[in-house]
């Protein structure tokens, strides 16, 4: 085991698969077992590495945190290890898992990437367009300098294995880490996908053809790498965060436009640049009727007089008509434009109503709570809690599941529940049907479609100790404390139960159990087992022995 796994192992080693939470001699025992350790768990903070002095750390865990682990989550918040298990630290290497894309390090490259990759597409038209009149940069340095970070780059990219995710979900790390290629089968993928992309940016073709006229418009060969713009932008945790910042100053997510106005000011630009390169390849024709003494100005006078002109070819500003005939003909093209251009914002918005009607869905949602949070008056830790609890439930989508099983036939449904649910119902041993007589998926399928899904943020309480109990609990993805008098005495994760004795007999809860993780469970109710028990004799029967040898238990 890795020394790093050692040293957070402490508080996750005891980790149990099954809490039976209504046999109290059973639940002292484990207790008594385990209360020692946890006494000697340390309260987890911003880090596991927190409480540690430098000099006692491994040697692999300032890589190991800074380029293998992520230390940011979706919404551009830090995390911490806790959300992992010592065995997923354990097994965590390089030569396996590569780069985390949510590491420190990506997340820094992949800022100062996206700043790198803006102010090169800047400059390219540039270049390209003024720089033989005015030599603006010295062109060979400038793309000997590109060529050496688009390489770094595609090598960062390489060595990064990254998921193909849907924009319009939400994942859990669970989902996120498992939708992950190993590092041999993303570079296999990115040769076969992406190598001549990578290779031709990456090049100086200018270079190579220094004797050519047109050399500096190979440049352009470069703008190909922006296709990595999107995937940057959208994982790193500074961009997030600062979206996040700027739409709650303004109190409404405006965030969204600043890919449209950075697109409209490079089109801009482009079209300024290329206005001046085509003039000058025609000789300036008729550009000294506009433009007097065009052979004195500089660069700058060039590039404000082509920019003026290029947002005139956006609205209507740059033709400026000067007789009778000419302002009635410009003012009917003007309003031509206009209505072409409402049809076409209008096409657009009805696209674009079809597209992701969860997702709109989801974000209507979410402000009606953020008018309810105003309303009530809420604490900000409790409105915290809500977006959290919002978020963990529909991960980006709304839709309302219960109407859309209840519109399907039941075989249809039970499928549906079994997906997600089989793997936790089986780990059971009392709920397991063996009788191979035809019905053993039967009644798999009526547990599947009785449970119900429960959702819970960090701090929520699942259950109580002394509280009353008559449901089951199944762990699909999370991770919760289990606390007696006020002690944590185990960690459970994703495939755990709790609960269980609940639906054998009624009795109080002997612990509490807290999320300490975004957590999503499945419950089973006391009423909803034993009305499908009244269909299988045999398991009616195996679970009343149950209760009885229960009984027999506690009276001893």
């Amino acid at each position: 085991m890795s020394s790093l796994a050692q040293n957070i192992n402490m508080d996750h080693s005891h980790r149990s698969r099954i809490w039976d939470m209504g046999a109290s001699q059973h639940l002292q025992h484990t207790a008594n077992s385990k209360l020692s350790v946890a006494q000697s768990v340390k309260s987890e903070k911003n880090s596991f590495f927190a409480t540690m002095d430098k000099t006692q750390r491994p040697i692999n865990s300032t890589f190991l945190l800074q380029f293998l682990l992520p230390a940011y989550d979706n919404k551009g918040k830090p995390v911490t290890l806790d959300v992992f298990e010592p065995q997923d630290i354990e097994n965590i290497s390089f030569g396996v898992n590569g780069l985390h894309p949510k590491s420190h390090f990506n997340t820094i490259w992949d800022l100062v990437g996206v700043g790198l990759f803006l102010y090169f597409c800047w400059y390219i038209p540039i270049v390209i367009c003024f720089n033989d009149d005015f030599s603006i940069l010295d062109e060979t340095k400038f793309s000997i300098a590109m060529s050496a970070i688009y390489i770094l780059d595609s090598i960062v990219f390489m060595l990064t294995p990254t998921p193909s995710l849907s924009s319009t979900l939400m994942y859990s790390f669970s989902e996120y880490e498992a939708m992950r290629p190993n590092i041999s089968d993303w570079i296999k993928e990115c040769v076969k996908k992406n190598l001549v992309v990578e290779i031709v940016t990456s090049l100086p073709l200018d270079v190579f053809a220094a004797g050519w006229r047109y050399r500096n418009v190979l440049l352009l060969f470069r703008v190909f790498r922006l296709y990595r713009l999107p995937r940057m932008t959208s994982r790193c945790a500074y961009i997030k965060r600062s979206y996040l910042a700027f739409d709650a100053f303004l109190g409404m997510s405006l965030s969204k436009l600043f890919p449209y106005l950075i697109a409209m000011v490079y089109f801009i630009h482009l079209n300024a640049c290329s206005m001046y390169y085509l003039g000058r390849e025609t000789g300036f024709v008729a550009w000294d009727v506009q433009y007097l003494e065009t052979e004195k100005h500089t660069f700058l006078d060039y590039y404000s007089f082509t920019l003026y002109h290029s947002i005139g070819n956006m609205f209507p500003l740059s033709f400026l008509p000067q007789t009778l005939i000419e302002q009635f003909v410009s003012v009917f093209f003007i309003f031509f434009a206009a209505v072409l251009y409402a049809m076409f914002v209008g096409a657009m918005s009805s696209a674009t109503m079809s597209v992701n009607p969860g997702g709109r869905l989801y974000v209507q949602k979410m402000e009606e709570l953020s008018d309810y949070v105003k309303w009530k008056n809420l604490s900000p830790a409790t409105e915290e809690k809500l977006f959290r609890y919002f978020e963990t439930k529909y991960r980006g989508k709304h839709f309302d599941e219960d109407q859309l099983l209840m519109e399907m036939n039941e075989s249809l449904r039970a499928e549906i529940s079994l997906q997600n649910t089989r793997a936790l119902i089986e780990q059971v041993p009392f709920l397991r049907r063996e009788e191979h007589d035809g019905r053993d998926e039967i009644f798999l399928g009526r547990l599947a479609t009785a449970l119900r899904a429960q959702y819970y943020v960090v701090g929520d309480f699942i259950t109580k100790q002394g509280d009353s109990g008559t449901d089951m609990f199944f762990i699909l993805s999370g991770k919760v404390d289990v606390i007696v008098n006020n002690r944590k005495v185990v960690t459970l994760f994703d495939g755990a139960y709790i609960g269980e004795v609940a639906l054998i007999t009624k009795v109080l809860r002997t612990a509490t159990v807290q999320a300490t993780n975004p957590s999503v469970l499945y419950r089973l109710t006391y009423h909803d087992f034993h009305v499908i028990l009244e269909e299988f004799a045999d398991m009616r029967a195996k679970i009343a022995l149950l209760a009885a040898e229960r009984e027999k238990t506690y009276v001893k």
